[in-house]
Order: structure tokens, then C-alpha cells, then sequence
């Protein structure tokens, strides 16, 4: 078994459906990036959510949110697109738990790390005196 945790934006929102034996399954998509190369690159990850046990939380969620995600990685799934060349699918996540990450959209992330690194630039030490970025340590 492969469990994995994710942090992500959601791709689109959940969509809800009901199996043959009347069993809900909700569905998402969720975008999680990493850098490789000085490129960054997206994977895609289909979240299934058996029953109604996250539904309070599900209708919070919609397109660009972030959050967190942990359960069992299932195979990626191949296919075959329009030149013929077999190419890697979405991976599949089985769901354990979902929780909401703290950060909102992008553009309030930039404005929250810009504002953050103001912030820091210039920092009290214990012992009462400023210390910047161009003082050293005191220790």
C-alpha cells in the first residue's frame, strides 16, 4: 500500500455521483507543483471520497482551493492520445482525510509572502536589541 499526503489546489470542483448500488462517490481533481529543472511541473491527482462522511467540508471546496489530502495511491492509469504515443494519466487518491491548508489564492499568497519578508527583515532578539540581516549572530 502507498499512502501519500498532498497539498494541492483543486482542478475543478468535486463532483458528486451515486453507484448502481447507491453508494456516493465524490470526485475532484487536485494540481500539485514542484520544480524540476527551474521548470515548474504539474501532477494531476483524481480524489475519490467513498460515503457522506467529508460533506460539510466537500461543499466548502471549489476550483483553486488549497488543501491537504491524505490516503492510498492507486496505479496511474495510460492512454493513448492523438499521435499514438502512450502517455501517463492522472494518479488516483484514494481518500482518508481532507483539511484545509492556510493560504488562500495566489495572488493573496504573493501578497502575504511579500508582506512576510517585510516583516522579517529586521527582527527583536531576546535580549531586547534589533537585530537585521547585516548584524551577525550573537551566537
Amino acid at each position: 500500500m502507498n499512502y501519500v499526503h498532498i497539498i494541492g489546489r483543486l482542478g475543478k470542483d468535486p463532483e458528486v455521483r451515486y453507484t448502481s448500488d447507491n453508494k456516493k462517490v465524490t470526485t475532484f481533481t487536485l494540481a500539485s507543483n514542484y520544480v524540476k529543472g527551474g521548470q515548474e511541473e504539474t501532477i494531476w491527482w483524481r480524489v475519490t471520497v467513498w460515503g457522506d462522511r467529508w460533506d460539510k467540508m466537500i461543499s466548502y471546496l471549489s476550483k483553486g482551493k488549497p488543501v491537504m489530502v491524505g490516503g492510498e495511491m492507486r496505479k496511474p492509469e495510460t492512454y493513448v492520445d492523438k499521435s499514438g504515443q502512450t502517455q501517463l494519466g492522472s494518479i488516483d487518491l484514494q481518500a482518508d482525510y481532507i483539511k484545509f491548508v492556510p493560504f488562500g489564492s495566489k495572488e493573496e499568497n504573493q501578497q502575504n509572502s511579500q508582506n512576510s519578508y517585510q516583516q522579517s527583515a529586521g527582527t527583536e532578539s531576546g535580549s531586547g536589541s534589533f537585530v537585521t540581516d547585516e548584524e551577525p549572530l550573537p551566537f
